[in-house]
């Protein structure tokens, strides 16, 4: 029964995000946490955590599956080990985080080294092996008043601030003495909640609303590379751009165009031009491939800007066994998922220019980079907008579009800036700086989302100082909570 318990505990976690936001979940998630690790031994600690893990994760990321089956036409069984190989790795993390939690008796300290360790573990997920920065319990309080940490301290100190409401809440059930301070520290944290929204870190600007048109081509992933569609998808994006040249800003999604840059100046010269007549910038997604120094061929996945806008982007977190493949001269060939599209990308640079649209600096992410809090912030300390663009059509109808979609909402949140996401098939939206939806296109048809954004001035401190104060805070609460235990 316990066992069950602890991975039913666990899927609550992604219960709490998008799409189906019962964000109280991941508070009874975490209060049944503590009670699964409550004088636990270092070893059992382990294994409910591991059991945790499998349930927040086989119930958070079962979208791989459809990545791998429907996509890379893997047969379903092969599919299943795969995915359920990959739960059980990253369910590791949470053994381990039970492991340390009981080894050093850390739960008669609880208040102080539950949310630190928890927090430090979901930091660690964000670059360990590359990273995969998912299934944050933060990400599930957009929408509620603890979402307000998100300017100060980033994502990580809305889960700071949602595990300490679940170690108070343990608190004051589990135990009769000391209820009074626990109740009294519940009660500050509500009257900080209230009071945040009235600090406004960032103004809005009073220059005249930018006017955007995000077109979404709604490609079926299987026809995107087939040759015979190349003409047909990019007829379609023209046709849909020439309707709106009255906008500042025309976005397209990730690699909308599916052929290389240089195999399409024909293409792209006479868009750039009508677009530089019309006062428009137009940004998309293309495949870009150049010469390194040793004379071989090495491809990015790139953003340009055309028009009256300049620049090239090319993505640097990029997805592994998507994007590119870890010791591809030994693996490549041993399984259909390993020979997707578009997986032999190289990293662009980290010293790269943001993207220009007039006089207008453009923080550009592709796709999966979007999820990374720290990068992001740190590649857009003097931009005026974000912009992601994605291909969420390898995520198929799974949840995977929606957790995706809330990831880039905190963004904005964090940085107190405006986001537009232009997607393929959705969820392509234009995101407020508050981390609040504007508007939002219908996902899976053609359609061409216009909108009018205003931009903001000032910096939030996690603009500043990104995870910084709130990784250092874990690591001080995490050392008390060690030397008392002691």
């Amino acid at each position: 029964m316990r066992p069950l318990v602890a991975i039913l505990l666990g899927a609550f976690i992604p219960l709490s995000l998008a799409p189906f936001n019962l964000y109280p979940l991941s508070i009874i998630s975490l209060i049944g946490l503590h009670y699964l690790w409550r004088n636990a031994s270092a070893k059992n600690a382990a294994y409910s955590g591991w059991l945790f893990g499998l349930g927040m994760y086989g119930a958070g990321v079962s979208w791989i599956y459809v990545s791998i089956h429907d996509f890379a036409y893997t047969p379903a069984i092969t599919s299943a080990i795969t995915t359920l190989a990959f739960v059980a790795g990253l369910a590791l993390l949470l053994a381990l985080q039970g492991f340390l939690y009981g080894h050093f008796k850390l739960q008669r300290y609880h208040l102080l080294t539950f949310p630190a360790l928890w927090v430090l573990f979901e930091w660690i997920r964000s670059w360990l092996l590359t990273g995969f920065p998912w299934l944050y319990v933060g990400y599930g309080m957009i929408d509620t008043p603890l979402s307000e940490f998100a300017p100060l301290f980033g994502v990580f100190g809305v889960s700071l601030a949602t595990c300490f409401c679940a170690s108070l809440i343990y608190r004051i059930a589990s135990t009769n003495n000391k209820r009074l301070p626990a109740a009294a520290a519940f009660i500050g944290l509500a009257i900080i909640c209230v009071g945040l929204p009235y600090i406004d870190w960032v103004k809005l600007s009073t220059d005249k609303p930018l006017k955007v048109s995000l077109i979404q081509g709604n490609i079926a992933q299987e026809l995107k590379w087939n040759l015979d569609q190349q003409p047909i998808i990019m007829g379609l994006y023209r046709e849909k751009t020439q309707q709106n040249w009255d906008s500042d800003l025309i976005i397209w999604p990730e690699a909308a165009i599916p052929a290389y840059l240089h195999e399409i100046s024909d293409y792209i010269e006479p868009l750039s031009k009508a677009a530089k007549n019309n006062n428009t910038t137009l940004i998309t997604g293309i495949p870009y491939l150049e010469y390194n120094p040793q004379g071989e061929i090495i491809y990015f996945n790139s953003m340009i800007a055309i028009g009256n806008g300049t620049g090239i982007y090319h993505k640097q977190k990029l997805v592994p066994f998507g994007e590119f493949i870890p010791l591809q001269d030994q693996i490549r060939g041993m399984l259909p998922f390993l020979d997707l599209p578009m997986s032999s990308f190289t990293r662009g640079l980290s010293t790269q220019k943001n993207l220009t649209a007039a006089n207008l600096n453009i923080a550009p992410f592709v796709c999966y980079e979007i999820l990374y809090p720290d990068f992001v912030a740190s590649r857009s300390q003097n931009a005026d907008l974000l912009i992601t663009i994605s291909n969420d059509a390898w995520f198929g109808r799974s949840i995977g579009p929606d957790q995706h979609f809330e990831m880039a909402r905190m963004r904005a949140l964090e940085l107190g800036k405006p986001l537009l996401r232009s997607t393929n098939n959705g969820i392509t939206a234009h995101i407020d700086h508050k981390g609040k939806v504007v508007v939002q296109a219908p996902s899976y048809e053609v359609f061409t989302l216009t909108s009018e954004v205003n931009l903001t001035h000032g910096k939030t401190p996690y603009s500043r100082w990104g995870s910084t104060p709130i990784i250092s805070l874990c690591v001080l609460l995490l050392g008390c909570g060690l030397v008392f235990a002691r």
